[in-house]
């Protein structure tokens, strides 16, 4: 059998992240595009890249948070995790020991910069954001309690570079990477199916015979509007109306 090819917006806040994408994905047959975001344009191009045809949108960080909420459908966010933290806290501890954790929100448990503390024996401090505003509130702050070094996402290293101290990008491992497009695909072919469906019980509404599928237990799967008027069950579609039919269609005989 021939393997599906999927259409995928990879929409992310750095072209370090984007690069460590393509490493991860070299040999991938789908259709992949890759943009350069923030927090203000992300939830617009991710619009404009499901009107063009992308199935599915790739992102991460908090300018991934930003996306999922403004599309709550289609996206799936490259996860982060503690032991991506810890590889850019590795490298930012040589240029200071004293060092910037952004987070957007609750994407980090208030307990790693503790445990973080405890392992590498140096001093973190969360600036913790839910909007650009509050981002560089946050690390202004710390700019101004002596911190010079961040870890965070591309615009938050943007911004820490803005008041004159140096940042790192948190990146996701090539295996945090590769599990998102493979929920991607997952997610894509579902909805391929639904189209594929849906297009179907258009076609089975327009014939004016009954029209029903089942299963090996006898239970109804789809019917079209003649099929229901014909067991004279009622079109609603809802579990009982679903039950109703099942058990009509059950005990009926020719």
């Amino acid at each position: 059998m021939k393997q599906e090819k999927y259409r995928f917006a990879v929409l992310l806040h750095s072209y370090e992240i984007i690069e460590e994408c393509k490493k991860a994905m070299v040999g991938c047959p789908d259709e992949i595009h890759y943009d350069l975001i923030n927090f203000e344009t992300g939830p617009q191009k991710a619009r404009e890249c499901l009107e063009n045809g992308y199935e599915v949108i790739l992102c991460h960080g908090g300018t991934g948070d930003t996306i999922f909420r403004s599309v709550p459908h289609s996206v799936v966010k490259i996860e982060r995790s503690d032991m991506d933290v810890l590889r850019a806290l590795r490298v930012a501890e040589k240029y200071s020991d004293r060092i910037i954790l952004a987070s957007y929100q609750d994407e980090f448990h208030d307990s790693i910069a503790v445990e973080m503390e405890r392992i590498l024996d140096i001093k973190v401090q969360c600036a913790i954001y839910d909007s650009p505003a509050m981002m560089r509130q946050a690390i202004q702050q710390c700019v101004l309690q002596g911190f010079k070094v961040l870890i965070g996402g591309g615009v938050s290293k943007a911004c820490m570079e803005e008041y004159g101290g140096r940042g790192f990008i948190i990146k996701p491992s090539h295996r945090s990477i590769q599990l998102a497009f493979k929920r991607g695909r997952h997610l894509a072919q579902s909805q391929r199916e639904a189209k594929r469906r849906n297009g179907n019980m258009m076609i089975l509404e327009h014939l004016q015979e009954g029209v029903l599928c089942i299963d090996s237990e006898q239970h109804v799967l789809i019917a079209n509007k003649a099929a229901y008027q014909f067991l004279n069950v009622p079109t609603q579609a809802d579990e009982s109306s679903s039950a109703n039919f099942s058990s009509r269609w059950a005990s009926w005989t020719p």
